[in-house]
């Protein structure tokens, strides 16, 4: 269950690599909120 699912990321983390792969291709298509974003 959970406690060897934590056990095993703190072996041999792999979270953040499989989640980066996931995401590395999404664009964000939404407006920008105020205070986000490059300055001018």
């Amino acid at each position: 269950g959970l406690i060897a699912h934590l056990a095993e990321e703190a072996e041999m983390p792999s979270g953040f690599a499989l989640s980066y792969q996931a995401t590395r291709e999404l664009q964000y298509e939404g407006e920008v909120p105020a205070g986000f974003g490059a300055s001018t």
